[in-house]
């Protein structure tokens, strides 16, 4: 019964510890809940050129207990708050000082110790958002209660003793910066964007390019793709963590950084394989093949093809599919230089359209229109939206929205439209261009046109077919579907 009271008030001690750490009542929290001395005195320092005003709200025998407001920026900056704890020494020596700031709601907790024989202190600095403070340090904190009936045989190394134990430990979380300025001037852009300053966000952004670069190296590991392109799938990641950013809520570094990583393998998936596999069963299968390559490093080769069954049935793939995924996965991006792709669409010598091609062009653009209009038509107007045949292209999304339907389920409509098209223009085109379509070499050629103009991939292509002159967007489909 005892014990179980004894829980009982160390959890009321530890609710009443935690409320009055959200109000920031430290006068409270110390003389009535935590039974300390009551003190009062106020000090001034100046330290980096700002003014902080120090409280003493509470004491155990000496040991003082210091409160200081101050600004956001600073209790960032842990080499700041060092350099007001030196100042702070040299009038009490013994002591906590908590450091707070309303917007956001943020304290830190510091205190410090000279051990015997070095010349250097050694600090401890506990940061926390004030409505969401630790559970470690609030039951730590319960530690440091001193109750009635012990006031006459406390002593100061008691104090000191019971304050040790309590943040004389790692803290639970980072909220430090290793580059103050940096992180400062991006606090303000950011407040200045939350407020619609106008220009904020593009300045925003662009303050932040470095981010994006040291996002994109990190990225480069994934797929081996150009550091160009890593960039620009990290700079998508960084506009998207910059729109959707608060800065009452911690670093935008360290938010965007989750951001700029989901953006690069998401991207650079789509970019570094021309198969198509769903992002879900992509990402299963190559932890697969990581684990079975450490397999590999330690037992040597040839030892890991149980190993593999095995860990496809644990990542929920099917095995017998295994192998046609690795060879999906396996094929490699139309942008890569090396790859035989390449080598022949290099034998090409011509990469100009010859009069003959530009009549033919024209003759097909008629016929893609003339086949659109004998389809279905809801598949010939998905198509249409989907190429910007008639205007701007639209997204899946966009159609999915508009129809009532999944983004999904729009794909496979899509997929299903190209498909009965493909059908139709093969038995209609002309024999010269059905001739140079269905030529692998001719395909190749065609691909390896657009990808220098920057288009490395099939849905590039695709994507470039709004941005052609009217007439031209038909014949760069039906060329594309040719080669589907």
């Amino acid at each position: 019964m005892r014990a179980r009271q004894g829980l009982e008030g160390a959890g009321r001690v530890v609710h009443e510890i935690a409320d009055q750490l959200k109000s920031h009542d430290f006068v409270s929290l110390f003389i009535e809940t935590l039974g300390w001395d009551r003190a009062a005195g106020i000090a001034r320092i100046r330290v980096d050129d700002i003014d902080f005003e120090l409280r003493t709200i509470a004491h155990k025998r000496g040991f003082k207990v210091i409160h200081c407001p101050a600004h956001r920026y600073t209790l960032m900056n842990r080499g700041r708050l060092r350099r007001l704890q030196r100042l702070v020494r040299k009038f009490a020596h013994e002591h906590i000082v908590i450091y707070t700031c309303e917007e956001p709601r943020k304290q830190v907790w510091q205190w410090a110790i000279e051990r015997p024989g070095q010349k250097s202190l050694m600090h401890r600095e506990h940061p926390f958002f004030s409505d969401m403070p630790p559970e470690g340090l609030l039951a730590r904190l319960g530690g440091i209660v001193f109750a009635i009936g012990e006031e006459e045989r406390v002593t100061l190394a008691d104090a000191l003793e019971r304050v040790r134990l309590a943040l004389d430990v790692p803290a639970e979380l980072k909220l430090f910066v290793g580059m103050p300025w940096y992180c400062e001037q991006s606090d303000i852009l950011a407040r200045e964007m939350r407020n619609a300053t106008p220009g904020a966000r593009e300045r925003f952004i662009l303050f932040h390019t470095k981010l994006a670069k040291w996002g994109a190296r990190k990225g480069r590991g994934l797929f081996g793709l150009d550091e160009e392109d890593c960039f620009q799938d990290a700079a998508v990641g960084l506009i998207q963590a910059a729109d959707r950013y608060d800065p009452d809520r911690g670093q935008f570094s360290t938010y965007a950084f989750h951001w700029m990583r989901q953006a690069c393998q998401r991207f650079g998936q789509l970019e570094a394989i021309s198969a198509h596999v769903p992002p879900s069963v992509y990402w299963r299968f190559r932890r697969v093949n990581a684990q079975a390559a450490r397999a590999e490093a330690r037992s040597g080769p040839g030892s890991t093809h149980r190993l593999l069954l095995r860990l496809a049935l644990r990542a929920g793939l099917d095995p017998r599919r295994y192998r046609r995924l690795a060879a999906s996965v396996g094929v490699a991006r139309f942008g890569d230089y090396g790859h035989h792709l390449w080598q022949k669409a290099a034998q090409v010598a011509d990469d100009y359209p010859d009069p003959l091609r530009q009549m033919l062009s024209q003759e097909i653009a008629e016929l893609v229109g003339r086949t659109l209009k004998n389809l279905d038509k809801f598949h010939a107007r998905l198509l249409v939206r989907r190429f910007g045949l008639e205007g701007e292209r639209s997204t899946l999304q966009e159609i999915a929205d508009d129809v009532g339907l999944s983004r999904e389920r729009v794909r496979q409509l899509e997929s299903k439209a190209i498909e009965e098209l493909v059908k139709r223009l093969r038995s209609q085109l002309p024999l010269e261009y059905r001739e140079m379509l269905q030529s692998r070499d001719g395909i190749e050629a065609n691909v390896r046109a657009r990808s220098d103009q920057g288009l490395a991939t099939r849905d590039r292509v695709k994507s470039a077919i709004a941005a052609c002159p009217e007439g031209i967007g038909a014949t760069e489909l039906a060329a594309c579907l040719a080669g589907r």
